[in-house]
This record gives C-alpha cells, sequence and structure tokens, in this order.
C-alpha cells in the first residue's frame, strides 16, 4: 500500500518566535539607523544653509566695502551745506553731519552697555551684542534703488544754463526729475579735489533734478571750459544727506518671533541697515536688512599707510605715504600695531581726508554659528578675532555644543585715494 506523506507541514512556534525576534531586530536597527541618518541630514542641510548665507551676506558686504567713498565729495565751499544722517544711538555717533566732509568709513569698537538700544523704522528696539564693532560706510551706491548706481557728466558751456545737456548712455540713463548730487572735480599739482556744487545762497539744497535736456541749475554747473562736473544719482525723495549710508552691526531685535530658534543663547544677526533720506522729522531712521543669522561678534581691522619713506608720520591730510602698510589698528584706533601712535591713528580716523588717502585695507572678522546644536560635539572655548587688535572672544556654556566658524574678509576700497 502506497503511504502519501503529508506536505503541509507549518513552522513550529518556537521557529516563528525566532524569526520575529530576528525581524524585529532587522527592523530596529533600521529604524535607529534612518533616525541617524534624518537627524545627520538635518544637521546638514542647516550647515549647508549656513554655508549660503554665509556667502550671500559676505558678497553684500564685500561689495560695500569696496565701493566705500564712490561720489563722495572732498570739500565743500565757503558756505557749508547743512544735512542730516542718523538719529538714534549708536548711528548717530558716527555722523558727520550736519556739516562735516562725509567719511568714507567711521566705526566703533566693542560695544558696551551705554550703545544698546535704538528705535529703528518699525518703531521697535534693537540690543546690539556687547564687545562686537559697529561700522558705517559712506557713499553714493548704497542706495536700496536702481537710481544710487546711474551717474553721468556735464561740461562747460557759454550759455546761461552754465553746462552743456549731461552725457547720455545707451542703457541705464539718469532720468529727467532724478535727485542727484553734482560733483565739481579740479586739477591740482597732479591730484584732484571732488567738491559738492551747490546753491550757497541755500545750503540745506544741495542737490538738483536731472534734466537731460536743459543741462544743471546755476550753481551747480562748470565754471570753466577745463571743468567738468559729475553727476550722482542718489535716491528719488527730498535728500537728508549728499550721499548714501549704510550700517553693519550685530544685534538681536526686541520681536524675539524673529530670531531663528535654532541660534545659540548669546548670538545676534548680521545687519545691514540704510539710513533713510529726510529732511524733516522723525529723520535719521534706518531700514534693516538681516543679512546672516547666529552670529557671536564682529571685529573690523584697519590697515594703513601713515609713513613716508622714512618712516615720518604724514600729516599733510591730502598727501600719501609710500604705498605700503606700515600701521593696523582696531575699529576706533585705541589699539595699533606698526609705526604710527593710538593718537595718531585716532587723528586719521577723524578725519575724511586722512582715511581717503591713508587707508589702504580693510579687514572684517565674523565669528557664525554652523548649523545646529550638537550633543556629540563640544567647541573649543575661545576664538581669535582680529588677533591683537581685535579680541579673544570667549563662549558661554550655552554656546559649548554649537559648531562656530570664522570669517574673514580683506578688502581694498578702489574709491579711495590710498588705492588708485
Amino acid at each position: 500500500m502506497i503511504r502519501f506523506l503529508n506536505q503541509n507541514k507549518g513552522f513550529t512556534l518556537i521557529e516563528m518566535v525566532v524569526a520575529m525576534g530576528i525581524f524585529i531586530v532587522v527592523i530596529m536597527i533600521t529604524a535607529n539607523s534612518f533616525e541617524i541618518i534624518l537627524r545627520n541630514t538635518a544637521k546638514f542641510m542647516k550647515s549647508e544653509e549656513s554655508n549660503i548665507e554665509g556667502v550671500i551676506a559676505l558678497e553684500i558686504l564685500r561689495h560695500d566695502l569696496e565701493q566705500a567713498g564712490y561720489g563722495l565729495p572732498y570739500t565743500f565751499q565757503a558756505v557749508a551745506p547743512i544735512y542730516n544722517e542718523a538719529g538714534y544711538a549708536p548711528a548717530n555717533l558716527l555722523n558727520d553731519a550736519p556739516g562735516g566732509v562725509p567719511r568714507a568709513f567711521a566705526s566703533r569698537n566693542n560695544l558696551v552697555a551705554g550703545d544698546q538700544g535704538t528705535t529703528v523704522a518699525s518703531g521697535g528696539v534693537f540690543n546690539f551684542v556687547a564687545g562686537a564693532d559697529y561700522l558705517s560706510i559712506k557713499g553714493v551706491s548704497f542706495g536700496l534703488n536702481a537710481l544710487s548706481q546711474r551717474w553721468s557728466y556735464a561740461t562747460y558751456s557759454s550759455s546761461t544754463t552754465g553746462s552743456k545737456p549731461p552725457r547720455i548712455w545707451k542703457s541705464d540713463n539718469l532720468q529727467n526729475g532724478d535727485r542727484v548730487i553734482v560733483i565739481r572735480r579740479r586739477f591740482s599739482d597732479s591730484t584732484y579735489a571732488n567738491q559738492l556744487s551747490y546753491n550757497t545762497g541755500t545750503p540745506a539744497v544741495y542737490w538738483a533734478e536731472f534734466n537731460a535736456s536743459t543741462g544743471l541749475p546755476a550753481g551747480f554747473s562748470p565754471l570753466t571750459p577745463e571743468e567738468n562736473v559729475y553727476i550722482y544719482g542718489v535716491a528719488n525723495v527730498d535728500l537728508g544727506m549728499p550721499f548714501n549710508r549704510t550700517d553693519y552691526f550685530v544685534g538681536t531685535p526686541s520681536d524675539t518671533t524673529k530670531i531663528p530658534s535654532f541660534c545659540a543663547a548669546g548670538s545676534g544677526i548680521l545687519y545691514k541697515a540704510t539710513v533713510y533720506h529726510t529732511s524733516s522729522n522723525p529723520g535719521g531712521k534706518l531700514n534693516y536688512l538681516p543679512l546672516l543669522d547666529c552670529i557671536a561678534d564682529m571685529q573690523v581691522i584697519y590697515h594703513w599707510d601713515l609713513a613716508d619713506s622714512s618712516g615720518t608720520i604724514v600729516t599733510d591730510q591730502d598727501s600719501i605715504g609710500d604705498g605700503s602698510v606700515d600701521t593696523q589698528s582696531n575699529a576706533d584706533g585705541s589699539v595699533v600695531s606698526g609705526i604710527a601712535s593710538v593718537a595718531d591713528v585716532q587723528a586719521v580716523l577723524a578725519n575724511a581726508a586722512h582715511i581717503r588717502t591713508k587707508l589702504k585695507k580693510i579687514e572684517i572678522h565674523i565669528l557664525a554659528q554652523d548649523g545646529q546644536r550638537d550633543q556629540n560635539y563640544t567647541s573649543p572655548s575661545s576664538f581669535p578675532m582680529g588677533g591683537s587688535l581685535g579680541r579673544i572672544y570667549t563662549l558661554t556654556a550655552a554656546m559649548a555644543n554649537y559648531h562656530w566658524k570664522i570669517y574673514r574678509i580683506n578688502v581694498i576700497p578702489k574709491n579711495l585715494a590710498a588705492n588708485q
């Protein structure tokens, strides 16, 4: 008799338990690996986001540093113009208004508690990160408008208008009615002096309205056949100052919802702030543009050419040294390295002409958080910010589990006579 074997035998309970145990272990390992991948991906993405923000922010800062002094007057006429700048601390401490020749750079070193808090355009309050520097840059090209990037020139005319119609380009022309300043360029002893043109009878009106067909009004036109005037667009409002101004600082807004939650406690935001043009109240407010989140510090270092080839300090404000850097200083000249003294550097920092003829390079150090908090990482406790001319930044305990990096920018300002 033929016997048939049972072919439908299943798994035993022990086999199923073992299989399920192995399956659960595999799932746990896979889930843990997936969690690690997600966590590391989030860290990587936040780090890359910081890098992208850093590239954009630093290029904006680099551009502004290179353009410092563009279109600024070197001198005024006998009756100085009356103008306004920033109206709130610490920005107003760097004003050259109401009648001073504007400096291409002005800065404050290591902001302290007395510098904290300023009313802004929106009515809020910013608290500046203590110990960081504050930098102001002046020139016509810093306006947040296309007009500030446009210019022209006009030559002498013997007609009653005083000038021939301004030069018209093929594109990006100044438009009729644009608010412009006019710079009279005069040459003497192989150098030139840019003088702001205006009607001295009304020194508060130091700007004109551009007109492509009729030329420039009286007081703004070339005075001799050898003279040209240069026309720079500023802003299409009643100008508060004969230039545009942008400031850089590290701060935190009073509205805490505007501070990223992933930033370490004690860090702030790098802001670019443009000073509003207005000749009436409320004047001098700033328009704040956040550039880079989670910034712990910013330090400014200047590189100067203050001496001639014999090592003698050049005291003539319009004279250039021997072409090489011989002195470095911090933002307010209270710490110097090289052949010049603190008094020498601080006198230069207070004088627009000295800055124009003796500043060779500006160096910016920015300490930035790189990515989110990392429980498994402990940062070095301190970072050198600008060497002996800056400071050693010491992290707080709340900053220890974050990655930090220092951005260093070295820029030669192209529009200063020291670099031409």
